[in-house]
Order: structure tokens, then sequence, then C-alpha cells
């Protein structure tokens, strides 16, 4: 959102005048959909209506509201972001943070941040979102740097070179008037440790390793844990390439256990591990003339869970793996003056997938399973049109969106065979 209110203040404390700039901002987004036909398979047409407001974090969001400010020599300021949500409620979800520069070459960032000085540089799209499928953003490619009352320390040795340390969780402390204090290295263990490098007229390389984004005792056992890395393309004049990978470790999905079985005589351990998903993005965005471009291609493999089980008479193991998915999106656009008219289209499918096992049939009908299996994979895609008409400060934009499934077998996110056709009308607006 751009700085539309710059408000000059003059703080008194205790001597001389200092002088700061505070900038206050703010943004609102809404979607009305007037129109919405939902085509079953076998099934009666459902016809619909509504409205949808907001984007990102655990709660809609309509409105935006941003407090921020320095000092006039640029070593300290601070952030607050004001998130006004669809259950009329005023939250601090994303900024409520601090921050100093002691010397040139540091900074330390304290409170509730989101930084993103090199997290993923393109985003998910409208055309996305108007075709109703799961929206990758920019955190696919690279992911920024959070905290929950966190500390994140940048340091930049050399121009170009950054090296970034963020302890995201450090609620807990006595300092704090916590009553539950936290053991200092649990909260040292949930970090992620980046560095960064730029280099001129090419781009920005950049690599991480986080030990956990989840919130577990014992984060070397959480998922979260995963090496990171991207290269950011700038060296063609109006294009934005960005590229990106992340390698996830084994953790374990539940503590392990025991339990007993009479038909064996005897006791069995079960130990339950996951990994996640490799994933590989790459995104696009450029402008040329009055030509746009915005594409992602997105892809999960090699994820699966495996479950351990030791018997007095031997050990045997039970693997699922996880599908393939690949998600594809393209929006070209073209600026014809009194406003832009677009068109998108984005498609996700889900290969077969496969549970092996070596366990006797005595014990898998203890469990509730069968041998190896196959599930069914799926697909679901989404295509449209819009117009984007600028008002004011923003812009209204209306489209039209339809978004089909398809599926071999009921799964998580695919459903059963269905269609949609809506009529979206967007609206941004910046103050």
């Amino acid at each position: 959102m751009k700085k539309l209110i710059a408000i000059s203040i003059v703080l008194v404390l205790l001597g001389p005048a200092v002088f700061a700039e505070v900038a206050v901002s703010a943004g609102v987004h809404g979607v009305f959909v007037p129109l919405e036909v939902e085509n079953i398979k076998n099934q009666d047409d459902n016809v619909n209506a509504g409205s949808v407001i907001g984007w990102g974090g655990d709660r809609a969001r309509y409105a935006q509201i941003t407090f921020a400010g320095e000092t006039e020599d640029g070593k300290a300021g601070f952030k607050t972001q004001l998130n006004v949500n669809e259950n009329a409620t005023v939250s601090l979800d994303d900024w409520a943070g601090a921050w100093v520069k002691p010397i040139d070459q540091i900074r330390l960032t304290v409170g509730r941040y989101q930084q993103d000085d090199i997290r993923g540089a393109i985003g998910a799209n409208d055309g996305w979102a108007m075709a109703a499928l799961a929206a990758k953003g920019e955190d696919n490619i690279f992911s920024r740097f959070t905290g929950d009352i966190g500390a994140l320390l940048d340091i930049y040795p050399v121009p170009g070179l950054g090296v970034h340390f963020n302890i995201s969780n450090l609620a807990g402390t006595a300092y704090a008037g916590s009553a539950n204090v936290t053991p200092a290295f649990r909260v040292y263990e949930r970090f992620q440790l980046a560095v960064s490098y730029e280099l001129a007229g090419l781009g920005l390389i950049r690599a991480q390793y986080l030990n956990s984004d989840a919130d577990g005792v014992n984060t070397r056992d959480a998922n979260g844990r995963r090496i990171e890395a991207a290269f950011k393309f700038t060296a063609v004049e109006g294009l934005t390439l960005d590229v990106g990978v992340k390698v996830p470790f084994r953790y374990k999905l539940q503590d392990d256990f025991s339990v007993s079985m009479a038909p064996l005589n005897g006791m069995i351990t079960i130990k339950d591990y996951r990994t996640a998903p490799w994933q590989a993005s790459v995104g696009a965005s450029g402008t040329f003339g009055s030509f746009g471009i915005w594409g992602r291609i997105d892809t999960y493999f090699l994820g699966n869970e495996r479950v351990n089980i030791e018997t007095p008479f031997g050990d045997y193991y039970w693997k699922e793996n996880e599908p393939f998915i690949v998600a594809f999106a393209l929006e070209p656009s073209y600026d014809l003056g009194f406003g832009t008219v677009g068109v998108y289209f984005a498609m996700e499918a889900a290969s077969d997938y496969k549970a092996k096992t070596d366990v006797p049939l005595l014990l898998l009908n203890q469990f509730g399973q069968t041998g190896d299996h196959t599930f069914g994979g799926g697909a679901q895609a989404g295509f449209g049109a819009w117009f984007k008409i600028p008002v004011g400060s923003g812009a209204v934009k209306p489209g039209i969106a339809y978004r089909v499934r398809n599926n071999s077998d009921p799964w998580s996110f695919y459903g059963i065979n269905n269609g949609y056709f809506s009529i979206p009308i967007e609206f941004d607006f910046s103050f």
C-alpha cells in the first residue's frame, strides 16, 4: 500500500525537540459475487450469491491500517498494523514491533513483525483467487521472517551480503512478566538462519535453514524443519523471475507408543514418521509497454509417511507415498489506457499415489489396514477474464470465472465432480 498520508509531529523528550515523520496508510479489499451457479454431477444446480472480504491470515480482513515512523537520523523506528477482520474484531496479527540500527551494517527488530526483504518476490494473483484454487504465495518460493514476540538480527558486513538470524517466539520469560517461563534452549531451537547476496545487475541469491515453524515441545521432532534456496533474476528490464526450492526433514507425526496384541502374545512398538513434500516453485511477473504477464508453477513431490512396527518376532513397515502435485497459473493483460483487460488460466493436478507394506496379514487386520494399494489422484482448473477500471486511489475489477473439478477417488481437496460459474466484482483501495 502506498504511503498517502504523512504527518510531521514534534516529540519533546526531556530536553531538545526531536523531529520524526509518522506515516499513516490504509487499504481495503472486497469481492461481491452477485451470481454463482454450482453444477454438481447427478444433482440439481445450486444458484448462490454472496460476498468475500479480505485476504490472508487466520481471518479474512477487509481493511488494514498501518502506522510507521522513524527518528530523524534513521537509526530507530516502529511499525504497527491494525487488521480489521470480517468477524468485527481488530487484531495485530502482522506488525507491532520496533527496530534499531546502532550502525548502518546492523539492524535489530523486536516484537511482532513480518520482514520481507528477501522473501519470495512473486505472490498469488487475482486470477488464481477468482478461479477459487488454492493460491500459492511468496512463501512458496522463499519464506519470510516472522516474529510472534520475536527478534530478528540483520547484518550486512559488506555491500550486497546479508546474514539474517530470526527467533520467532520469545514469549514466556520472567522479564516479560510471564508465569510460564521457557528454557533458553527451547527458545533457540526454533530459529531461522539465512544468507543473501545481491549480484549486481543480475539478481538476488538466498538460502536459509529453518529449524522449525511449528509450536512443538521439541522442535527436532516437529514439522517445519527444512532447507530453502532461491534466486531472483532481475537482469531483464521490466521482468522479475524468482525460482525457489524447499527440502524438508523427516519428523514424528506422534510420539512412539507400545500396544499389546493378544493374538501375538506380546507388545509391539509403533514409530510414526512423515517427510513433508519437497517443493519447487517458479514465479514470473513483467510489464513490457502496455502488455503485462504473470505466471506461476508450483510442484510438490517425495512426501511420504512411514510407520515402523517393532514386534517380538521381527520389524516391519507401512509406507504411504504422497501424490506428485503440480499447480500452474498464467495471466496475461493489456493496458488500454482507460482500463486494463486480462485473462487467466489456473490448474492443479495430483497423481495417483500408493501405499506399500511388508506387514503380515495378521497385523494388518489388527490395524484395520490392507496390503499394497493405490489411491486415485485428481485435477481441478479455472479460467476467466476481467476488466480493471481505475477509480480514485484504487480500482474496481468485474470479471467472469469458471472452475471445474474431476477426480477418480474422493480426495481431501478435490471433492466430487462439479463445476462453478461465477461473476466476481473485486475492489481494492489505498489511502
